[in-house]
């Protein structure tokens, strides 16, 4: 959830991408070009619904799909092989490719957080073409950044839902998961400052 400058909040992980891009629109994260706009949230969704919200949400939180105790093995299974299946279907469609579209934008920040999961969270190699694409997201200043603020948490254990930032290290109000939407906005840029904070000139200018 996001909380902006009139305290008004945001919630769900592609409207507060979508709103920051729009907001800050000199990043040109999401851009006019009906094509790729159409591209862009075909994979946020993709990644959002089916390989986040039905293949790794099983794998953390079988609870939440069967009250039976000895579901939960087969659940967490079952997870595993709808994540799993997600990246081949999202590499597949990174052939020849080092971003969702032509430029960067709001789609490889959710290509991104997946990825990063699969690694630090599961410890699941990922396909050639997402191994490409992680390693030059995980290459940006911007990024490595978002990361290094939240390493006083174990990454490897933390469950879905259970991160929630002091306002002094990045957001107003946020506690959805780790990689969570909050460190979205240091993945856009330079910026250390609260997420409800103006994108400097020089963040929308460079780290691209």
């Amino acid at each position: 959830m996001l909380q902006r400058d009139d305290r008004s909040l945001l919630a769900e992980f592609q409207a507060i991408p979508v709103w920051l891009a729009r907001t800050f629109p000199d990043m040109n994260l999401f851009p006019d070009d009906p094509e790729m706009q159409a591209r862009i949230l075909e994979v946020m969704d993709y990644v959002v619904g089916t390989v986040h919200m039905q293949g790794f949400s099983r794998i953390m939180r079988p609870g939440g799909f069967s009250p039976n105790q000895a579901d939960h093995e087969s659940v967490k299974a079952r997870g595993l092989e709808i994540f799993s299946r997600g990246l081949t279907q999202l590499d597949r469609q990174m052939t020849q490719r080092v971003r969702v579209v032509d430029s960067l934008s709001i789609a490889d920040i959710a290509l991104f957080y997946v990825e990063f999961w699969a690694l630090e969270r599961l410890g699941q190699p990922l396909p050639s073409n997402l191994v490409s694409h992680y390693e030059r997201m995980a290459s940006r200043a911007a990024v490595q950044r978002a990361l290094n603020a939240i390493t006083p948490y174990d990454l490897r254990s933390l469950r879905l839902g259970e991160v929630a930032f002091a306002p002094q290290r990045a957001v107003s109000s946020f506690s959805i998961s780790a990689l969570h939407p909050g460190t979205i906005r240091r993945l856009l840029c330079h910026s250390p400052r609260n997420l409800a904070g103006k994108i400097p000139d020089s963040a929308a200018a460079g780290d691209r």
